[in-house]
């Protein structure tokens, strides 16, 4: 059971509508995202309006590859309990980038 489409040129909260009305219940619905905080809070926003399921969004890390510096601890805290609760729900949706994916 797929629950796999696109749709291109969507205008405004359209993107958002059409994804709530397709997605299958008891299938969670994932949506990749361009790496930006931006649009990311601006499509939850959306999906909130027309959708009563869990959101879920799946930060990434906010430095580059080789950086001494540590990941920020309320990152690390997002992505723990958006793991939590991919494996203890059973109907979300689930926002990510594919750098947020890639990144261990």
């Amino acid at each position: 059971m797929s629950n796999y489409f696109e749709y291109h040129n969507a205008w405004g909260a359209s993107a958002s509508f059409y994804a709530c009305c397709k997605k299958k219940k008891g299938v969670p619905l994932v949506i990749f995202l361009p790496e930006n905080k931006s649009v990311m809070e601006s499509v939850k926003n959306e999906l909130e309006l027309f959708s009563d399921l869990k959101i879920l969004d799946y930060p990434s890390y906010t430095q580059n590859p080789f950086e001494e510096a540590r990941p920020l601890t309320s990152i690390m805290a997002a992505r723990s309990r958006t793991l939590y609760n991919i494996i203890n729900e059973k109907d979300y949706i689930l926002l990510l980038s594919p750098y947020s994916m890639l990144k261990k």
